[in-house]
């Protein structure tokens, strides 16, 4: 259906959200190129496209609804592939072992919430294949792939479901179940003004740094633990803007780290700041920034 819709509009793209990877139906978030009138066309399975738009640069504007507003830079041709974020829409695992003879790989337990079907590509620096047999929802610990080539122990794996653009939730959704939350809210000056536009980072949990690693085109964020390395996702777990009322919002749903946590607040203008608090599992914790100019 996507390849349909691209045929006929000058971008479009598939988007999903953040916790079980499912399309999201039209209503639910809103599309637009910033500076223009041009109005998206939606879908059902999670579609939208612009239509006899100019070619040139533009910035996407997603969100709307419980979710964040994301900005993309975007290029948009006369005809155009659909538009996707590198590691959106995958499901990311360290591989623990290979079995070269039966072209399987091993990885920590991971949870899907989406299945992923057979012939999904399978990407690692260096390296491409497909997926062999289908991925079902549940609990999964290895992927049949159609070739193993030089992957070994170590490697980080990328399995995509299918390109696209995937949204965070807002700070103000309220999650079905209890998840790792960080919030706070980042002001400046002796009135307090809440500053937008400022980026969060997460630094480190439990003195070991978070790392993004390009992988294939992604960058893909691990962590260091006791128990091993594990995937906290991608840039966009990892680094986040306050929105227009100053709050921002980290959250895990799967590898949900703990502990001592290093936050860091940065803006132009101001003098970057970092804070330390202590992380509990399936919890909020807050961490509220006041910067000073620089």
């Amino acid at each position: 259906m996507l390849e349909q819709v691209v045929q006929t509009a000058s971008l479009a793209a598939l988007v999903i959200e953040d916790l079980v990877f499912e399309p999201l139906d039209p209503g639910t978030y809103t599309a637009q190129l910033a500076g223009t009138s041009a109005a998206a066309f939606y879908k059902p399975g999670g579609l939208f496209a612009f239509a006899n738009i100019p070619a040139g640069s533009a910035t996407l504007q997603l969100g709307g609804g419980n979710f964040q507003t994301q900005s993309y830079s975007v290029t948009i041709p006369g005809v155009s592939p659909p538009f996707f974020e590198q590691g959106a829409n995958d499901l990311i695992v360290i591989v623990t072992g290979v079995n070269g003879g039966g072209n399987n790989i091993t990885f920590s337990p991971a949870i899907l919430a989406s299945g992923i079907s057979a012939g999904a590509a399978v990407l690692a620096n260096g390296f491409s294949t497909t997926l062999a047999s289908d991925l079902d929802e549940g609990q999964v610990t290895q992927a049949k792939l159609a070739s193993v080539g030089s992957l070994a122990a170590g490697a980080v794996v990328r399995i995509v479901r299918n390109p696209g653009v995937r949204l965070k939730y807002s700070p103000y959704y309220t999650f079905p179940t209890p998840i790792t939350q960080l919030i706070g809210h980042v002001t400046a000056g002796p009135a307090a003004t809440a500053l937008s536009g400022v980026q969060m980072s997460l630094v480190s949990v439990a003195g070991n740094p978070v790392t993004l690693t390009n992988i294939a085109g992604a960058n893909v964020a691990t962590l260091a633990t006791s128990g091993g390395t594990i995937v906290l996702g991608t840039s966009r777990d990892v680094t986040t803007l306050t929105n227009s009322n100053g709050d921002y919002h980290f959250y895990f749903a799967l590898n949900q780290p703990s502990g001592s946590t290093v936050i860091q607040a940065s803006l132009a203008g101001y003098t970057t700041q970092t804070q330390t608090v202590t992380a509990v599992a399936s919890a909020r914790t807050r961490a509220d920034f006041q910067l000073a100019v620089a």
